[in-house]
């Protein structure tokens, strides 16, 4: 009887704990898993893994379709470490379209510091990318200019990043002036894959002034470094590098209105 008892609350416990689990993020899950052997079970046990990793998953995981995401995922810690441990830095090949018609392509770098990204590109257009990477959802802002001119603008760009880190897609729209032109010469989507993670010398490029902060707060950078673990230790991803630019032998497209000038990531 005694021991039917410590049995049940021995069961309940585990219930209890897994409930207080789920109030937990990312970061507090890696803490908790090196506080103790008790609660590294917890943690990494296969309950868990289904009442505590799979909701964070479904929070932090967008796939770029659909059809890609897994019926069964073996274990969702794990996918949710993959995430958490995505690196854009390296050179990009972008590749999209213009809603009204007519397509570009162009190479970009970037840079990676905690969650936030910066990057360039000299050709065809000069512009410089500043963004944040959420789980595995990318949204940048890219101020840029045409060499041609002065004209500036900026493209607002949504992307998602595959959980392999060496795919993206996304679509943009362009801003001027202020204004968010809506209409399909400034409007479009692209797709992007990294073409290399080498971090060799970019060749020249002028500098723009930064739109964003590129630079994030220390704090900011130190509490996006934690991540999942499935061994009692937390996981993190930082990766560095300096603003330096991708070349593109393709030229911009032209149009009854005039040059196109976009960019995108």
């Amino acid at each position: 009887m005694m021991a039917e008892q410590s049995a049940l609350e021995i069961e309940l416990e585990d219930d209890l704990l897994l409930i207080l689990l789920e109030y937990l993020d990312v970061r507090a899950l890696g803490r908790a898993a090196r506080t103790c052997r008790r609660l590294r079970d917890a943690v990494t046990s296969p309950a868990a893994d289904t009442k505590v990793w799979k909701p964070i998953h479904r929070r932090l995981c967008h796939y770029c379709d659909p059809d890609s995401e897994p019926a069964a995922p073996p274990c969702y810690r794990s996918l949710v470490r993959e995430i958490c441990t995505l690196s854009l830095t390296g050179y990009w090949r972008v590749k999209g379209c213009y809603d009204s018609s007519g397509a570009y392509e162009y190479d970009m770098r970037l840079s990676q510091h905690g969650k936030w990204v910066t990057g360039t590109a000299t050709e065809p257009w000069i512009f410089e990318i500043t963004g944040k990477l959420h789980g595995n959802s990318f949204v940048t802002h890219q101020r840029g200019r045409d060499r041609n001119d002065d004209d500036e603008w900026t493209n607002i760009c949504s992307a998602v990043v595959a959980p392999s880190g060496l795919f993206m897609k996304g679509t943009w729209i362009q801003e001027r002036d202020g204004n968010i032109l809506f209409s399909n010469d400034h409007t479009g989507s692209f797709e992007c894959r990294k073409i290399s993670t080498a971090a060799a010398a970019p060749p020249h490029h002028q500098p723009l002034p930064p739109l964003l902060t590129a630079t994030p707060p220390a704090a900011a950078a130190a509490d996006d470094q934690s991540g999942p673990s499935g061994d009692g230790s937390s996981t993190s991803s930082s990766s560095s590098g300096s603003n330096s630019s991708g070349a593109s032998s393709s030229a911009a497209v032209e149009s009854p209105q005039g040059k196109r000038r976009r960019t995108d990531a």
